[in-house]
């Protein structure tokens, strides 16, 4: 169930970035996050802020490429170090994989608790978007589609403070919300982490 819903908004936001790495039925993704997105309706604000992340991830890919291991120098890149890109503004490497024990859906009981390394995450994300080709003009179907993509990644891996969340609340009200801010940042693939982050900090 969880890997199916992580895997979906995954696939589409791939599609979008690096069209040659894509993994599974990618076009399929794309379809379902459009919808959400139309149903999510014009936000122009949300629409720019994910303009503005995809330009930074592309940005981001570009200089590392250009600059090999000398970037980190030069600030933070999301691509090739999203590790210490979070580090250095949130402090630490490591996230506890569910947030809020009351609202757990799974590794409950556990003690100590579970948590994620951010330095895989960070590993994983370098491996799908290290080469991507530059997004020269970023369409508006592409901002849809990652719109979209990031409210189904939400839907699956933040439990809002609502009564039967996510059956009955409409997706227009879903926030994207930092990664290591949703009850179960576990539940966010490598592709979600990298676009949330960059629609936070770009």
């Amino acid at each position: 169930m969880y890997l199916c819903a992580m895997c979906r908004p995954a696939a589409a936001i791939t599609g979008v970035l690096n069209p040659s790495g894509q993994r599974g039925t990618s076009a399929a993704a794309a379809r379902a996050a459009m919808d959400v997105a139309l149903r999510v309706g014009a936000d122009d604000h949300r629409h720019g802020e994910v303009n503005q992340a995809l330009r930074r991830i592309s940005r981001d890919a570009e200089q590392g490429r250009e600059r090999g291991i000398t970037f980190a120098a030069d600030g933070e890149n999301l691509v090739w170090d999203l590790a210490g890109a979070l580090e250095s503004r949130f402090g630490g490497r490591r996230v506890l994989a569910v947030r809020d024990p009351s609202q757990s859906r799974l590794l409950a009981r556990l003690d100590p608790p579970v948590d994620i390394s951010l330095d895989g995450v960070s590993g994983a994300v370098q491996g799908l978007f290290a080469d991507m080709p530059p997004l020269d003009d970023v369409t508006d179907d592409q901002v849809a589609i990652v719109t979209g993509a990031l409210v189904i990644a939400m839907t699956v891996a933040d439990d809002a403070d609502q009564p039967n969340w996510p059956l009955e609340v409409p997706s227009s009200s879903v926030k994207i919300r930092p990664p290591r801010a949703v009850s179960h940042p576990i539940l966010l693939s490598p592709e979600a982490w990298l676009v949330a982050t960059a629609y936070h900090l770009s």
